[in-house]
């Protein structure tokens, strides 16, 4: 959706309105090939809970890698964000098993959310995206730091059937949550998110969540700094703590108001063209690792036709999304290093030192099979490995 003017890469005009009105979403048949992909383990009969969402995001994350790879191993060095265009990219077997398009790719935020989003509402969840402020990081500590820049980046916002509203986003990488997110300032104890036992109630704060490992993270409602009036700059803070006794940090802000179409195609374009942005000169890849052992009880009868994994009932008869869909780690690539946590400390795995070694790296530990065309786009890139 961007095209050539007198050498600039610029973003074509959208058709007017917002997303969910202007784009057709996804068939019954994508749908159902999506869930397959993933490994999807209810059937399509549960409603569409907080229990339905936890699981479709865990299986996304562990299923479709967070990856910028379109942005350097690609001639055109850019990314679309048509929803269409995007799950031709993920699932290219859905429309020709035998294709030689390039296998297991995912995409960065823009992307992953957009196709998360679209199979959302094609899933019946009531669901729009909206904008978010990231903060950038030090260079030397790579902690969140200084003011926030953007926007360039986009969180999905999903109103259930019983009045709670939620944030989904599983194109932030490494950093990014590994369930939805409700969007309350009330300190309620939720024991299917995992909530820290001993929290303090925190002004605007909702409670807070395990994430990987001690990591946990947590959405605080309160006012945008710097503002001129701050009564009407309300924005949710994507916050984390890396121990019980760390202080917060926050990684990026957003609102619950709904992004249109010419709102995401300039970010996407700034984000994927812009020599400012990190995305345009670093190779970056995500991928959360997803425990497949079948360790659960015989399911009732009324789930027996889910496929995938069992599912795993508590004593109340409650699912447990934690361990129907385990995550058990991440695996990272950031420009040559590749680097693995399961939980605990992050450890080097490997450095490459050829582009030859990177595309073996990128199909051992992402499953992603670059083919020759994107192999030779990032010859002669500013992110070419020339060792």
């Amino acid at each position: 959706m961007s095209s050539q003017t007198n050498g600039t890469l610029e973003p074509e005009t959208p058709p007017p309105g917002p997303v969910t009105a202007a784009l057709p979403g996804y068939t019954p048949a994508q749908v159902a090939h999506y869930l397959k992909h993933i490994s999807f383990p209810l059937p399509l009969s549960h409603p569409r809970d907080a229990t339905f969402l936890k699981i479709l995001h865990r299986c996304q994350i562990t299923s479709i890698p967070y990856e910028n790879l379109s942005l350097h191993y690609n001639p055109a060095h850019s990314t679309s964000i048509d929803p269409q265009a995007i799950y031709a990219k993920f699932l290219p077997d859905f429309a020709d098993p035998n294709t030689s398009q390039s296998r297991g790719r995912g995409g960065y935020c823009f992307e992953d959310n957009i196709f998360f989003l679209f199979c959302l509402r094609a899933l019946g969840f009531t669901a729009y995206p909206t904008s978010a402020r990231i903060r950038l990081r030090d260079h030397h500590t790579r902690v969140p730091a200084g003011p926030f820049v953007g926007p360039c980046h986009l969180v999905i916002i999903i109103v259930l059937q019983d009045g709670t509203t939620w944030s989904s986003d599983v194109g932030f990488g490494g950093d990014g949550p590994i369930w939805p997110l409700q969007l309350t300032s009330a300190h309620t104890t939720n024991p299917d998110t995992h909530e820290a036992e001993e929290e303090e109630a925190v002004a605007g704060a909702g409670a807070a969540v395990a994430n990987l490992g001690t990591q946990q993270i947590r959405v605080r409602k309160g006012t945008f700094p710097g503002t001129v009036r701050p009564e009407t700059s309300q924005a949710w803070f994507y916050e984390y703590r890396n121990a019980v006794t760390a202080p917060w940090n926050t990684y990026y802000a957003f609102s619950e108001a709904e992004a249109s179409l010419w709102d995401l195609e300039y970010c996407n374009w700034w984000v994927s063209t812009s020599p400012k942005s990190f995305q345009t000169v670093q190779v970056l890849g995500v991928k959360f690792i997803r425990d497949h052992r079948d360790e659960c009880p015989p399911l009732p009868q009324e789930l027996e036709e889910g496929n995938g994994e069992k599912a795993v009932y508590r004593e109340t008869g409650i699912i447990d999304p934690a361990s129907l869909v385990r995550i058990t780690g991440k695996i990272m690539l950031a420009d040559a290093s590749v680097k693995k946590n399961m939980g605990g400390k992050t450890e080097l795995v490997t450095v490459c030192k050829t582009e030859e070694e990177r595309v073996q790296v990128l199909q051992k530990y992402f499953g992603i099979i670059l083919n020759e065309e994107a192999q030779e786009g990032i010859r002669g890139h500013v992110s070419e490995l020339k060792g």
